[in-house]
């Protein structure tokens, strides 16, 4: 469940990640598109903190998403660039 619970934080950082207009690893995403995918990633980090609860605890578990979630936004960004280059790249090849 803890694994599932990782997961589910990583995924609502990446929604808030497409949801952003400064992002480069998607198209840029419509205003409903992106109040899409801020209510998955609210939905991904209430299921994430319910997972975690049983362990951790309410407090415990707050922390825990606030934590996934936070070091996961900083994650994304770096996979967008790294597909950025590639796509400059294979454009440069062509």
């Amino acid at each position: 469940m803890h694994g599932i619970a990782l997961l589910f934080g990583l995924l609502a950082a990446g929604c808030l990640y497409a949801a952003a207009p400064n992002q480069v690893l998607l198209a840029r995403a419509s205003r409903l598109r992106g109040r899409v995918l801020c209510s998955v990633a609210v939905t991904l980090s209430g299921t994430a903190a319910v997972l975690w609860n049983d362990a951790l605890g309410w407090p415990g578990a707050t922390i825990a998403v606030v934590l996934v979630v936070t070091g996961a936004l900083s994650l994304w960004p770096m996979l967008g660039a790294w597909t950025q280059q590639r796509r400059a790249g294979f454009e440069a090849r062509s």
